[in-house]
């Protein structure tokens, strides 16, 4: 694991091969030869990105992932009769297992939304720029951190203190005539480690705010807060000042300018898809629709594996269950919420577990019936079950 988001690469690298891996098993590879043809091709993969594709690098943590994701895929595959087509005993095991391990996802979920803890000081930068850092088109002209003045020529060290996250209040002088372009504005890090804790940017015409939380601490990627139409061409001769405030109370990030445009945005379990997303997504921008697909997908084998244990072929039969496992799902969230002091969920969140629930239930009594509706014609028909060691059609 390596770079500041090496614990998403590690989870998206294992997920990316595993496809592969199931699709040499269903093809009747054996492990070793699948696992070889993996590791082939993670290898064929992190050469082109040595030798060949800009602005990419080989990593050997990559080839190690991806060849345990094709392990992964392959296993998966190769017992998908036990986990796809149960038993009722063992489907009401994994019932539990799925419903145990969704509700630990959320339960890390807060405690990795959590803002990180810095220890010593931190050094506040109000016009940040490096090799990796473009420098924001105009200046800062007044800066305060949490209610203190600080200078906006150089960096200033502040203690860390109790830092539970922070309230940033500046005013901006963007450059009207640089038009839409990407820079740091103001950056918060540790002074010992450079660890940084606060990112303020503008992107486009938005401003971007990002706090630091503890799963950044893991390598994952952290919540950005945007807000639109800050930045707009004006008159190239009367540059205008812009007073903004950004910054995180509890669980709320929010933003702010004054005279203009606001938002504001309560972390919630329903938001650890921002965790391991592959690539940034603003809050603001389709976090309802992410939140929804997130809860169904974490949920769905719930549904699956519950409809799976009931075998039943009556819709209504299927209808209730769903009922009472939504309505024992919202308790848990609720209850989640409520001991870690955490926002409410809204009702995005359980709408995703209804749709997940259903799907999963929808798609057990498809496939368990049929199997079952299978094995049903073949006793009436007389039909011999396949050889012992054989497997059947």
């Amino acid at each position: 694991m390596c770079g500041s988001l090496g614990g998403v690469d590690v989870t998206l690298n294992v997920l990316l091969f595993v496809p592969l891996g199931a699709a040499l098993a269903l093809a009747g590879v054996g492990r070793a030869r699948a696992v070889i043809l993996g590791l082939l091709a993670t290898l064929t993969i992190e050469t082109l990105q040595g030798t060949l594709i800009p602005g990419r690098d080989a990593a050997l943590g990559d080839v190690v992932m991806n060849t345990l994701g094709t392990l992964l895929g392959f296993e998966l595959a190769r017992t998908r009769t036990r986990w796809l087509l149960p038993d009722r005993a063992t489907a009401m095991r994994l019932a539990v297992v799925a419903a145990i391990t969704w509700l630990g996802i959320l339960v890390a979920s807060l405690q990795l939304l959590r803002p990180a803890a810095a220890t010593g000081t931190l050094m506040v930068d109000p016009h940040p720029a490096s090799v990796f850092i473009r420098p924001f088109d105009g200046r800062v002209t007044a800066l305060a951190l949490n209610g203190t003045a600080l200078r906006t020529d150089t960096p200033t060290e502040v203690e860390a203190g109790s830092w539970s996250g922070p309230r940033i209040d500046m005013t901006l002088r963007a450059d009207p005539t640089a038009g839409s372009r990407t820079g740091a504005i103001v950056r918060i890090a540790e002074s010992t480690t450079d660890r940084e804790f606060t990112m303020l940017a503008r992107r486009g015409d938005a401003l971007t705010f990002r706090p630091r939380t503890r799963g950044m601490d893991l390598m994952l990627r952290g919540p950005l807060l945007e807000l639109s139409n800050v930045f707009v061409a004006g008159d190239a001769d009367m540059p205008h000042d812009l007073y903004v405030t950004a910054g995180r109370s509890g669980w709320t990030l929010y933003a702010r300018v004054q005279g203009g445009a606001s938002v504001r945005m309560a972390l919630r379990a329903s938001h650890g898809w921002t965790l391991i997303a592959p690539f940034t997504i603003p809050l603001t921008r389709y976090a309802p629709w992410l939140s929804i697909a997130w809860m169904a997908t974490l949920v769905l084998p719930v549904g699956y594996w519950s409809a799976a244990a009931l075998a039943t072929q009556s819709r209504r039969d299927v209808l209730l269950p769903v009922v009472a496992y939504t309505v024992l799902a919202a308790a848990g969230m609720v209850g989640t919420s409520w001991v870690f002091d955490a926002p409410m969920p809204e009702w995005g969140d359980f709408a995703g577990v209804a749709i997940g629930l259903a799907c999963g239930s929808v798609l057990a009594r498809t496939l368990v019936g049929r199997r079952q509706r299978s094995a049903t014609f073949t006793h009436a028909s007389g039909e011999r079950p396949p050889a012992s060691g054989r497997r059947g059609p």
